[in-house]
């Protein structure tokens, strides 16, 4: 396959690797997870099973935005609003990757190794609780900057086409 066919098929996987990264987040987020939560009565497991989840899909959301953005470097035409989101989606997965899920791993061993009784306790939940939040922050960010961003090469696309018909 040569250099030309390469780009062009950069190219045209941006919008569905935008759009299988969006549904990947909705079903890893919104309906695995919160279903291993509802249906394991052991928290501690749950938890465990959740984190490797978030691992692997964090790796996956890596291996995305770079793709993203070998896609939008192969174009002639380089829009700076499509470089930034992608650079800002990478940015942020790699900080799930390398930091909060590690960070969150880490609390929870931490906490499962220290009685509830012991001062630092509370400060391990708390800080778990921030980091928690801070992810879901985060993922929701993240979801709406997808949709926004799959609009966009939508709206280019349709107006591509309309230059066709013309």
């Amino acid at each position: 396959m040569n250099t030309k066919k390469i780009k062009i098929l950069m190219i045209e996987l941006i919008l569905p690797f935008l759009m299988s990264w969006f549904f990947m987040t909705i079903l890893v987020d919104i309906i695995a997870i919160p279903t291993v939560f509802r249906n394991l009565s052991n928290i501690k497991e749950a938890g465990k099973i959740g984190m490797i989840v978030f691992r692997k899909f964090n790796f996956i959301e890596i291996f995305f935005a770079i793709m993203i953005i070998f896609g939008h470097l192969s174009k002639k035409e380089k829009r700076i609003l499509d470089f930034i989101l992608t650079v800002f989606l990478l940015v942020l997965s790699m900080t799930y990757f390398f930091y909060l899920t590690p960070a969150i791993i880490k609390t929870t061993m931490v906490i499962n190794q220290t009685l509830p009784l012991d001062p630092n306790y509370a400060v391990l939940q708390s800080t778990h609780a921030f980091y928690h939040n801070l992810y879901r922050n985060l993922d929701a960010m993240k979801l709406f900057m997808l949709l926004f961003f799959i609009g966009i090469k939508l709206f280019y696309i349709f107006k591509e086409k309309n230059k066709e018909l013309l």
